[in-house]
């Protein structure tokens, strides 16, 4: 019976569908025995699986199809993985051709979806072609000598060929007569398994009552397993994992892994590492569940000497094809969305003439002042310990004979997150994991946060493990982008239905106090000034330290922000409230009770949106104003003596670069806006491109003396605005130092059904100081004051309009 022929586009699951649990073991049968060399021997086949413990595998010689012997593979149990036979050979007498391999197969009891024969062609790029009759269940139960056989045209560009058989369920396995047939005689072989010598094994067996004895029914993959703690073998085990997949993600420059479903490879890899007891156990797991992706991957023992790097193939035209990383360029799954993203992320190929590449690149014209960037070597694999005892080599360039390769900007598929159970543990421990490796390579900002990041994956991983609801497992993963200090960082859920209580809380003089209430706060007894001294009976301190735990800030002023709405916001219903005047002495604490409603929330005291505050003196507010409110108010703001603008929200409806063109004499710049060019792993030798606004002066000249108004809550777009103020001198600067965080941010999915949002740029100040965790700094310091918000009074606007009139601008 014939196989379906398939180019293997991914690790775990096609690229088509959804696979079913033991079929995607399918996929790492070329793993044990490591990629094959050109001088492999055809005649030697080798043991080998996923899960070989948990097999007895041997030469058989008391049943054979003929002669005297045969390869049996035989569970007690429900295996954790699959085992099987296998051998590698060179592929230069069958390029071209059409060849069948076949083998005889007997079964006994085997459940499962029985055995299958599979066949596989590599080259410089692994996994050309790939045969099987997985999935048709060819022979299972109990089935007498059946022959099976797939059939392959092998692409001329194959180095090496992979054939055997398998069994992935309790139950015995019989192989015996195995034969390569191309489309004419020349390069047959075949094997009866008669001489011991043609075995080699690869793990020790266990036998079979062991084997009955120590299989863990209740670790068993499931769409919906359970929370349990993680033992300590099993933390390691995953941190190992999620540090692999990360390098070879993102840098292995394979077809498989720019075209793997990495959603779906991580989930179904945690439910394999987790349960590996020791060292040499996970080392087979990860050689083979990566084999399929990338075979030249070398997973070996921490301290053992690792295999020397693949030799360059003889070619009269090679190449190298390595990963160019514009920042983190998520899949996109079309061409005009990659255009339309600052960040990019594809494969590139360079000319190797006799297999040496150039140490540069040169990037095309118009990346800013970067004009070249470094080159992977493949004869220089990345090496890393990843834990657990265990280290790998990862080749971050491959020898290529091809002459293009696939655009990989959006050819990999998206996350397809309607397939994962959020109640999930390992999908729980696969968010965490996708989360935390992505800002492990590509935030721009581990030198200056300086950040313990491999501590937060062990932790966001043990709360994982153990959530027993949403709450939980959210809790987990804002723990671990808090840990990142990045005020643009967050996870969301679009399912989660949010409201918010109808004020709004400060600190002001280090008391939490209301700044602003609306119609229904107000009705409920709330008044401005307030001091909050409880939410829902817990003590404001403990709910700040608990709220700023899960907030991702670059600066203390963002993370009080952001938790401040944190401590109002949650779900539709009432909450308790205690509050207190904190400038009365004797005033006794009072309990109301306000509601949640999805609202948004009220402002604090501010003139119109554009509003002439003092004769001559206009305010202009850029978190309500548009380009149009802008235009038609032109007319006054080029007569006004004075002008405020307020950057204390966040400008969503106007081009405020446009507006700071009206201030300019000449050409002003702002800050440097870097994407980073990554070329290796763990956010090492980073290079960036420069870029930002150049802003060409716009009529009408506005000559008003002007004062821009700051606060803790201003951030990114509101940053690069007044980084422009800032580095030219377009203004006074009034009031808090803003949130330190610029840069534009880059969302991305996780399993679970969260958006991630994080930055993925660069920026820093036109001299090279850093913007991150720095902020842009008042040159006229002001700060609410606890009498100033009881009366109702913007302390801070008051100030610069006094500035205005003292003329001292």
């Amino acid at each position: 019976m014939s196989g379906m022929l398939m180019r293997l586009a991914v690790g775990f699951p096609l690229a088509t569908g959804h696979m079913p649990r033991l079929a995607v073991l399918l996929f790492v049968l070329a793993a044990v025995a490591g990629p094959a060399s050109a001088q492999a021997t055809p005649r030697r086949w080798f043991f080998n699986g996923s899960a070989l413990p948990d097999f007895e595998v041997t030469r058989d010689t008391t049943i054979a199809h003929t002669g005297r012997v045969s390869l049996r593979v035989r569970a007690a149990a429900d295996p954790s993985g699959f085992a099987g036979a296998m051998t590698t050979f060179p592929a230069a007498p069958y390029l071209g051709r059409h060849v069948k391999f076949s083998a005889f197969l007997r079964t006994a009891s085997l459940g499962g979806e029985g055995a299958a024969v599979w066949a596989r062609a590599d080259g410089a790029r692994p996994s050309l072609a790939f045969v099987t009759t997985q999935g048709k269940r060819v022979v299972g139960g109990t089935t007498d000598w059946t022959a099976v056989s797939v059939e392959m045209d092998v692409p001329s560009e194959a180095l090496t060929l992979f054939f055997g058989a398998f069994s992935t369920a309790r139950g015995t396995l019989w192989i015996d007569d195995a034969s390569v047939e191309p489309d004419s005689t020349a390069g047959a072989f075949s094997e009866d398994f008669e001489r011991p010598e043609t075995m080699i094994v690869r793990a020790q067996s266990r036998p079979a009552a062991a084997v009955a004895g120590q299989v863990d029914k209740d670790a068993a993959p499931s769409p919906h397993e359970a929370p349990r703690p993680l033992a300590p073998r099993g933390l390691d085990n995953v941190v190992a994992f999620t540090r692999l997949v990360g390098y070879v993600r993102f840098f292995h420059p394979s077809e498989a892994a720019a075209t793997t479903n990495w959603d779906d490879f991580t989930v179904r890899g945690i439910r394999l590492v987790e349960r590996a007891p020791n060292a040499d156990s996970l080392i087979a797991t990860l050689r083979a569940i990566f084999a399929p992706i990338a075979p030249n991957v070398a997973v070996y023992r921490t301290g053992a000497r690792p295999p020397a790097p693949v030799a360059a193939p003889r070619a009269e035209s090679l190449s190298v094809v390595f990963w160019r990383h514009f920042g983190y360029g998520v899949p996109t799954g079309s061409p005009s969305d990659a255009a339309n993203n600052i960040y990019s992320s594809e494969r590139v190929s360079v000319a190797a003439p006799n297999g040496r590449p150039p140490t540069t690149f040169t990037l095309s014209p118009g990346w800013g002042n970067t004009t070249s960037m470094s080159v992977p070597d493949p004869s220089s694999p990345f090496h890393a310990d990843l834990g657990a005892g265990v280290s790998a080599m990862v080749p971050l360039a491959v020898y290529s004979t091809a002459r293009s390769i696939p655009d990989s900007r959006f050819a990999r598929p998206r996350p397809a997150m309607e397939r994962f159970a959020t109640d999930d543990r390992a999908t729980r421990l696969a968010d965490v994991a996708l989360l935390w490796m992505v800002p492990q390579h590509f935030y721009p900002y581990h030198e200056i946060v300086r950040t313990d990041w491999p501590a937060a994956l062990r932790r966001g991983l043990t709360e994982a493990a153990t959530a027993v609801d949403d709450a939980q497992a959210d809790a987990a993963l804002e723990h671990v982008i808090a840990a990142l200090r990045d005020g643009h960082g967050g996870v969301s859920r679009p399912s989660t239905t949010r409201a918010i209580v109808d004020a709004v809380l400060r600190t002001v003089e280090g008391r939490v106090v209301v700044t602003a209430r609306g119609d229904s706060a107000a009705a409920a007894g709330l008044r401005l000034g307030d001091e909050v001294l409880a939410i829902d009976g817990t003590p404001i301190a403990d709910g700040l330290r608990i709220a700023e735990s899960r907030v991702s800030g670059a600066t203390p002023q963002w993370v009080r922000y952001v938790a401040l709405r944190t401590l109002l916001t949650g779900a539709p219903g009432s909450v308790a409230l205690r509050v207190r005047d904190p400038l009365a002495s004797n005033d006794a604490p009072r309990d109301i009770v306000v509601r949640r409603r999805p609202i948004p929330s009220p402002r604090e005291a501010r003139p119109d949106k554009i509003a002439e505050v003092r004769p001559g003196v206009f305010y202009v507010d850029f978190d309500r104003v548009s380009d149009d409110d802008v235009r038609l108010a032109l007319p006054s703001l080029e007569k006004a003596t004075g002008i405020v603008f307020d950057m204390r929200g966040y400008p969503n409806q106007v081009n405020t670069a446009a507006v700071l063109a009206l201030l300019a004499d000449s050409t002003i710049r702002s800050a440097h806006f870097e994407v980073p060019i990554v070329t290796q792993p763990d956010h090492a030798h980073l290079a960036f491109l420069d870029g930002g606004w150049q802003i060409a002066p716009r009529q009408p000249r506005l000559r008003a003396k002007v004062a821009f108004l700051t606060a803790g809550s201003a951030i990114s777009y509101a940053e690069s605005t007044m980084g422009v103020v800032e580095e030219n001198h377009l203004g006074a600067i009034v009031g808090e130092t803003t949130a330190g965080t610029n840069g534009n941010v880059n969302p991305f999915t996780l399993p679970g059904g969260y958006t991630v949002r994080w930055t993925g740029m660069r920026v820093t100040k036109r001299d090279g100081s850093p913007h991150h965790g720095v902020g842009i700094r008042p040159t006229v310091p002001v700060a609410p004051t606890l009498r100033g918000v009881k009366e109702g009074r913007d302390e801070v606007l008051e100030r610069a309009l006094r500035l205005l009139s003292a003329g001292d601008n």
